[in-house]
């Protein structure tokens, strides 16, 4: 961290309210005098209680002292940043948690801080999300650990799950393909055409290790997740000439946490168990101990509410049916049975959409890139550390 606040620019950190970015914050805090430039902290929020983070936000703000920039993109806004974001990121992205970062740049570039840190990679260090939870209870199942009682029950209080559905979770973990990092299904439901499924191949990745834990984590970091976060935020970041930088991506760090067992990674049953250990007394209770929340944008709600016009626009449309990738009739028939119901994992369907819209704005077109629309202005606040109770 000390070395990421090598600038000559003012320095901000992107928060939310869990527990890498909090620690982020609190490490800046400590290194940070009172006579050099205040650090400011910008957040992505939403109107919706469900997903809001702002209650821990609050609590690290209380801590530090520090002001917090709170950006609010509602789902109209949403769509009125795809098309430029999509110009931007020229590729298919990660739907509202990428466009989520749009707010907080806004208000990063008027309040003129240059340089964000961002907590990206502890999860994927130190075993942070929930697939790694149940790929460690499996292993010491195959192992027949002693422990795995305990770890099972710590697994059902941190999920909120019975006994049955987490075993099924730990069943599904050895079939890796297919299981988003929040532990459910990322299957396309049928939406993909029967000649595209017939072209593709599933991707294939190295497995240098003997744990399935440690290939599942080598895996995010090296292949699938870390790139292309690193590719979607930089490039939303680029759009507002904002410097992006990632302190905890270190290799020191990286070997560190890759010669720990499992059984140390998840001390007390916990994902992060040995971080939140170690930072007893640097953040507060609320936050250090509070369970992983895999629900921090109101993407699926909208998807199935709010924008389940916009989708049906799309999904009816001619180059849906033409695009050669899709099978229209299922996806509209699909789309019919999720209007206004609540769904674990998006991805399927945000996935669809994105590749159509994206299609059309860079393989489909005449040609000529044209110059993107200006980004909406998201409505924000600023909320005062010092300020807090």
């Amino acid at each position: 961290v000390t070395r990421s606040l090598r600038a000559d620019v003012p320095i901000g950190v992107n928060l939310s309210g869990g527990l890498d970015s909090s620690l982020l914050t609190a490490v800046l805090d400590k290194l940070l005098t009172d006579d050099q430039v205040p650090l400011a902290a910008f957040t992505q929020d939403y109107r919706d209680d469900g997903c809001s983070e702002r209650f821990w936000v609050q609590e690290i703000a209380a801590r530090t002292g520090r002001d917090v920039h709170f950006s609010y993109m509602s789902a109209d806004d949403f769509v009125k940043i795809h098309d430029t974001l999509n110009w931007y990121q020229g590729e298919p992205y990660a739907g509202v948690p990428v466009a989520g970062y749009v707010g907080m740049y806004q208000q990063a570039r008027a309040h003129n801080v240059t340089v964000l840190l961002d907590g990206n990679g502890v999860d994927e260090a130190l075993g942070g999300y929930r697939q790694y939870h149940n790929t460690c209870l499996s292993m010491l199942q195959a192992s027949e650990d002693p422990q795995f009682g305990d770890f099972l029950d710590a697994y059902m209080r941190e999920w909120g799950v019975s006994r049955d559905q987490a075993m099924k979770s730990v069943a599904r973990s050895q079939r890796r393909i297919g299981v988003a990092r929040d532990g459910s299904s990322e299957g396309n439901a049928g939406w993909l055409s029967d000649e595209f499924c017939r072209r593709s191949t599933a991707p294939t990745f190295k497995r240098p290790f003997s744990s399935p834990l440690k290939n599942a984590m080598y895996q995010d970091v090296r292949f699938t997740k870390i790139p292309r976060a690193l590719r979607f935020n930089d490039h939303v970041s680029m759009a507002f000439s904002r410097e992006l930088r990632v302190p905890f991506l270190n290799p020191r760090l990286f070997e560190m946490a890759f010669s720990l067992p499992a059984k140390t990674l998840f001390h007390t049953g916990r994902p992060k168990g040995l971080l939140r250990q170690q930072l007893a007394g640097m953040l507060p209770d609320s936050v250090r101990l509070a369970p992983k929340r895999h629900i921090q944008t109101p993407q699926s709600s909208w998807l199935t509410n709010d924008l389940m016009p916009w989708l049906r626009d799309i999904v009816s449309s001619q180059h849906f049916r033409e695009s050669g990738y899709f099978d229209q009739k299922r996806a509209l028939k699909a789309l019919d049975s999720l209007a206004g119901k609540p769904l674990a994992n998006s991805f399927f369907l945000w996935q669809a959409i994105n590749l159509d819209t994206w299609l059309q704005s860079w393989v489909h077109a005449d040609g000529s890139r044209h110059t993107p629309a200006p980004f909406p202005q998201i409505s924000a606040e600023t909320v005062h550390g010092s300020q807090m109770p």
